[in-house]
């Protein structure tokens, strides 16, 4: 039992590690495997999902493979191997194209949730997109949650704390200021209601007077 538990040990940490062998390629799409496990479940990768359960299971398989060349298994050939990253970077580089679109889609269609998806996917390169990133937020910050990259960025740098708190006060103001506007817009339209029920019953009153006269005249 104890040797089962070693050895479950030994492989977890094998597999936080990646081969050595051609790692300037395996190390992006080994870290990039869990990320991209994940997307499967968002409401945007529906049909991707087979895709993705595929590709995962053969990178990790390819892990496998890549260890054993590192350990000189002659049965295993490096070409081999390396033809196999070269596919998986293709495919590695689709989802990060996807994620992409999927980010400034967000952006386009002022979609809050795909937008905090995109930018915690882990696979979208937020530090080149900071501004953008944080543009969104400080605009649509009253329905994001800032959970992740957004407030890794906002504990690194006061002065987008600064535009938070100026964006949300003035946020509070315009808010403020409509209410004000509407209350007043009711209030002169009960005024000039109420100023034309009175016109009208004096009217009325007028009428009924000069009917009576005219009945009184008559009899």
């Amino acid at each position: 039992m104890q040797k089962i538990f070693i050895l479950s040990i030994f492989i977890t940490f094998l597999f936080a590690q990646n081969p050595r062998v051609y790692s300037a390629l395996g190390d992006n799409i080994y870290n990039n495997v869990d990320a991209i496990e994940n997307l499967k479940s968002l409401s945007e990768y529906p049909s991707d999902k087979q895709k993705i359960n595929k590709y995962v299971r053969e990178v990790r398989a390819n892990k496998v493979l890549g260890f054993n060349i590192e350990s000189s298994n002659k049965k295993i050939s490096p070409a081999i191997y390396l033809k196999k990253l070269r596919e998986f970077d293709k495919i590695n580089k689709s989802f990060i194209k996807k994620v992409e679109l999927n980010f400034e889609k967000s952006l386009k269609d002022e979609n809050t949730i795909l937008f905090s998806q995109m930018i915690n996917s882990q696979l979208l390169n937020t530090k080149a997109k900071q501004k953008e990133i944080m543009d969104f937020y400080i605009k649509h910050q009253e329905d994001i949650n800032p959970v992740g990259v957004i407030q890794g960025f906002l504990d690194d740098d006061a002065e987008l704390r600064r535009r938070q708190a100026y964006w949300l006060a003035a946020k509070k103001r315009e808010e403020a200021a409509r209410v004000k506007h509407i209350r007043a817009k009711d209030k002169a339209e009960d005024e000039a209601r109420n100023k034309r029920l009175t016109k009208e019953l004096m009217q009325k009153k007028k009428e009924i007077r000069e009917y009576q006269k005219r009945e009184l005249n008559i009899n």
